[in-house]
């Protein structure tokens, strides 16, 4: 029987793990539509990476290997995602850990049920795939993926409305009340300034009797345009279904889609759990 005898670098192990460790935090942060964190994102995919490179060289049995391996995916979603209640933070590992071994049993597939793997001469063990891959090559195939996913991220933006939410809203501000539909949008990071509390921009005419007994605060937001400034206001209490959330409410004279008068806050389904 012939042996192939094969070099395995730590520091290429390591630094593949770490940018694809850091594209699965990335992916599942999309799915989840939250802003990304470059630093805590680059923190969880180093932990990830480092025990990549131990679960390589490192023989573990199975059993402690599964549990292992939920330990650190748990400790990369905290760091990476930052999640503010339990639920959510389970919610975030259990789409975390789908994304990862769909990935994975793709990578599986391309690289052992063809000849691509043997051409770039992978080799796997414990679970984790080691690519002989020159570093410069390597980074050369991640500047074209960001670009792709860049791509594919502007476009089906253009389509996104036909599976974007809405909720229904009540606001109130003294005897005053207002009810209407808002569209949960994952671009609106909009925060009060001191405070940091969350901002739902709402269409003009909606709610405009809080301009009449709330003083209002000077909010600033950028966008492809340039800087802009919007007005905000505390009202007494924002109910959406059913469940009352703390926001400031600005009043904006853009006219938003058919089916919806206001924009939450991009975190909106986290704050409500």
């Amino acid at each position: 029987m012939l042996y192939m005898e094969i070099k395995i670098y730590a520091d290429v192990l390591f630094f593949t793990n770490l940018l694809m460790d850091y594209a699965l935090l990335y992916i599942s942060l999309k799915i989840i539509k939250r802003k990304p964190h470059i630093l805590r994102l680059i923190s969880a995919a180093t932990i990830g990476a480092a025990y990549g490179v131990f679960a390589f060289f490192v023989p573990v049995l199975p059993f402690a290997k599964s549990g292992l391996n939920i330990i650190i995916a748990s400790f990369m979603v905290y760091i990476a995602f930052m999640p503010g209640t339990f639920r959510t933070f389970l919610k975030y590992i259990l789409i975390f850990l789908a994304v990862s071994f769909s990935a994975g049993g793709i990578a599986f597939c391309i690289l052992y049920c063809t000849a691509l793997g043997s051409w770039l001469g992978a080799v796997s063990s414990g679970g984790i795939i080691y690519v002989k891959v020159p570093i410069y090559k390597l980074l050369f195939v991640c500047v074209v993926c960001y670009f792709i996913m860049s791509l594919f991220t502007s476009v089906s933006k253009k389509y996104r409305r036909n599976a974007e939410i809405t909720y229904d809203v009540s606001v109130f501000s003294g005897e005053e009340k207002a009810t209407f539909k808002a569209l949960l949008d994952s671009g609106n990071f909009l925060t009060e300034p001191k405070s940091g509390i969350p901002v739902m921009i709402i269409r003009k005419g909606v709610c405009d009797f809080l301009a009449e007994n709330k003083n209002p605060v000077p909010i600033g937001y950028k966008s492809l345009s340039g800087y802009g400034e919007l007005y905000g206001f505390m009202p007494d209490k924002t109910i959406v279904n059913n469940k009352e959330i703390n926001v400031f409410i600005a009043i904006s004279e853009i006219k938003f889609g058919d089916g919806f008068d206001a924009i939450l806050p991009c975190d909106f389904d986290e704050r409500i759990e």
